[in-house]
């Protein structure tokens, strides 16, 4: 038998990841282990990233903690694992870990972590990140920027959240529903229909 190559099992893995197919990753877990493949950074990332999109997050961070070496993808997806099964506690911390050891986080970690941060309240930490994104100047990204104004609204940070949106250069239907949605959440129905009508003038 002659065993695929790096590329083709990492792209299995994503697919059986995507099409939530837990059994066929498995099976190609145990294939990878007899293989001696479990040492590819690669590979290993692969699966942390297949269990966690089959929301098996423990069988991830098993994964995660038995590699030998990681990168920030593979940090990324234990994380975004975490944000994505509601224990924002674990991401957070996992978070904490990946800073001190001077791992740069991308886009999606960072949106997850905002998410994480939101659902358990952790204003503190979303600050922080708030500061990395001014520092890295991505605010200019949408689905960041409508991230932050939900992660304030979801702390009761109404004032703060309603400043990022008038920071955005560009608003897209989901940061206004974003910057919407939370006023109302917070018992803000006139700033919300406020924001509603100008929502419909601009988008």
């Amino acid at each position: 038998m002659v065993w695929p190559y790096e590329f083709t099992v990492c792209s299995v893995l994503k697919a059986c990841g995507e099409e939530k197919a837990l059994k066929s990753g498995r099976q190609l877990h145990g294939v990878i282990i007899k293989k001696m493949f479990k040492n590819d950074v690669f590979v290993g990332t692969s699966l942390v990233d297949m269990y966690a999109k089959c929301w098996e997050i423990l069988d991830a961070r098993i994964v995660f903690n038995g590699m030998r070496s990681t990168n920030m993808v593979t940090w990324t997806s234990i994380i975004v694992g975490y944000a994505r099964k509601g224990l924002g506690e674990d991401a957070i911390n996992l978070f904490r870990v990946m800073k001190r050891r001077n791992i740069i986080a991308n886009n999606l970690t960072i949106v997850s972590i905002l998410r994480a941060c939101g659902s358990v309240g952790d204003l503190l930490m979303g600050r922080e990140v708030h500061a990395q994104i001014v520092k890295k100047s991505i605010l200019t990204n949408m689905y960041i920027g409508s991230t932050l104004v939900w992660f304030y609204c979801k702390c009761g940070e109404y004032n703060i959240a309603s400043k990022v949106l008038q920071q955005m250069p560009l608003r897209d239907v989901f940061l206004w529903i974003a910057m919407i949605s939370g006023c109302a959440s917070l018992g803000h129905e006139a700033e919300a229909l406020d924001f509603l009508k100008e929502m419909m003038e601009k988008v």
